[in-house]
């Protein structure tokens, strides 16, 4: 038997997305743009220590310390390289936290 041959592995790629259930997260800061969607229901999110309501989704820049609390729904979970060609142009365009209403997240989940 012969395996085929192995695709060159990229290190940190520029996109990753996972679907997993969410859980509420401390306060915290990662260096990528990150997409929160939850499947169903809405999402809590913290910002400077302050309730900002429920969402759908949010869209965070890099950088910027937050917390979510998605426990017990399903998550949507998208990172993304700002430094990549496509981290720079969705932050060329990100000024902030970008919420998403239950009619914005459903048109973003539309077959997937």
């Amino acid at each position: 038997m012969q395996l085929p041959e192995a695709a060159p592995l990229s290190l940190w790629p520029s996109r990753l997305a996972v679907q997993t259930t969410g859980d509420a997260s401390a306060g915290h800061a990662h260096h990528t743009i990150h997409l929160v969607l939850a499947r169903e229901g809405r999402l809590g999110l913290r910002l400077d220590g302050s309730e900002r309501g429920a969402h759908a989704g949010l869209l965070t820049p890099p950088d910027l310390p937050h917390a979510i609390d998605g426990a017990g729904r399903t998550v949507l979970l998208l990172f993304i390289d700002p430094e990549s060609r496509p981290g720079r142009r969705l932050r060329s365009s990100l000024d902030g936290v970008r919420t998403f209403d239950d009619a914005e997240r459903d048109a973003l989940l539309e077959g997937l």
